[in-house]
């Protein structure tokens, strides 16, 4: 049976240190649950969300894939605090990690196999991929920043609307060539379907837990891969949706996830980082009363690459069939 690894860092009032590491079979943190609002009840979320379904019915099928990126976690932390009741103490919990391994030439392999899948599913299902303005604003693939690094197909540049990525920005100003414009004009003008897709691999799940009176906070990750909620299709736009005057909710939609698809299959080693540096840290870290865990997650990059690949192409599938879905049978079918 595989094993899967778990790093927990905790701290409580009456220890203000303890950092634990162990295996276990049936251990680890998963993807934390996706759940709707008050008005839902707090009820999970489902693995599909659709926006703007009422422009998607009916759409061309002749698709133009503005941007495709996906976007890999190389760093990630999860912190907490807590108090006692009658106690002026705060006690403070923090994991940090980071991935090794895993080179740049690996992630251009799973993000080009992303791509191909994609092309694969929408072309078997009858639909035209009509190719995006050249001139399209983006940037030179990969794209690095705070936490992440994103890759677009080979030979593509690094376009996306989410002002979550690096370098992208949500105002378009006067640049008529920004994806938010090219989005809104290409299915005025030339009566296409416009998309963005961008998925975000993540390399560990963590969560942390503590608050005023809880006594103890803690904070753990487990290294194990999954495509993070939201991922998926971005941006839709089509004639109808990009037509419309006054109120028009959604009239850009989108279709992504409502979960993360993941796996707890070992694909690396949680290693602890013993650094001049960060043995430093914990000693001042604890005479304050936090605990500070730093680890490197030491990647197998074939596994990485395989379990990664294949995460996507499940992400894509539930993503894909809902947009088919959306945009009902083809004419004649």
């Amino acid at each position: 049976m595989l094993r899967r690894a778990f790093v927990r860092s905790t701290t409580s009032l009456a220890a203000l240190v303890m950092l634990a590491g162990c295996l276990g079979a049936n251990e680890g943190v998963r993807p934390a649950t996706q759940r709707g609002s008050v008005l839902t009840g707090f009820a999970p979320t489902s693995d599909v969300v659709v926006n703007g379904q009422s422009y998607l019915a009916g759409a061309p099928r002749r698709v133009s894939v503005v941007g495709f990126v996906v976007a890999f976690q190389t760093d990630l932390s999860a912190s907490a605090s807590a108090s006692r009741l009658g106690s002026s103490g705060v006690v403070r919990a923090s994991v940090r990690a980071n991935l090794s391994g895993v080179d740049e030439a690996r992630m251009q392999q799973i993000t080009d196999a992303a791509w191909s899948d994609f092309q694969e599913r929408m072309r078997s299902a009858g639909i035209e991929l009509v190719e995006p303005p050249a001139n399209v604003s983006g940037q030179p693939s990969p794209v690095r920043g705070s936490g992440l690094i994103v890759f677009a197909p080979t030979g593509r540049s690094v376009v996306s609307t989410d002002t979550g990525l690096p370098g992208i920005s949500g105002f378009s100003g006067f640049d008529t060539n920004s994806p938010i414009r090219v989005i809104s004009t290409l299915p005025r003008n030339d009566g296409v379907t416009a998309v963005v897709v961008r998925h975000y691999v993540d390399f560990a799940n963590a969560e942390a837990s503590g608050g005023m009176f809880a006594g103890r906070a803690s904070a753990e990750f487990t290294p194990a891969l999954s495509v993070r909620a939201g991922s998926g299709l971005s941006n839709i736009a089509t004639p109808r949706g990009v037509a419309c005057v006054g109120y028009c909710p959604n009239n850009v939609g989108s279709i992504t996830l409502g979960q993360a698809v993941f796996s707890m299959d070992r694909y690396g080693d949680p290693v602890r980082d013993t650094s001049a540096g960060a043995v430093a840290t914990g000693v001042l870290s604890a005479l304050s009363g936090a605990s500070v865990g730093r680890y490197e997650v030491r990647a197998d990059p074939a596994e990485y690459a395989r379990i990664s690949t294949s995460l996507l192409r499940d992400a894509q599938g539930k993503v894909v069939g809902a947009l088919l879905g959306a945009m009902g049978a083809a004419p004649g079918s």
